[in-house]
């Protein structure tokens, strides 16, 4: 039986499409960080806005 041949060029296409699906794994978990980030820093303004509706309140 003759078992094909894998060529240098299939393994760089291979190669190729491996690093760009790891890039865009790695771009989504970055955006995803950005994303908690930016959801924690609103809930701390919007912590600070109810603190201060509530003292406002108390008045």
């Amino acid at each position: 039986m003759n078992r094909p041949r894998i060529t240098k060029e299939m393994l760089k296409e291979l190669r190729g499409k491996l690093l760009a699906e790891q890039n865009a794994q790695n771009q989504s978990k970055s955006q995803q960080s950005e994303n908690d980030r930016e959801f924690s820093k609103l809930g701390a303004e919007n912590s600070v806005i109810e603190k201060d509706h509530e003292q406002e309140m108390d008045m």
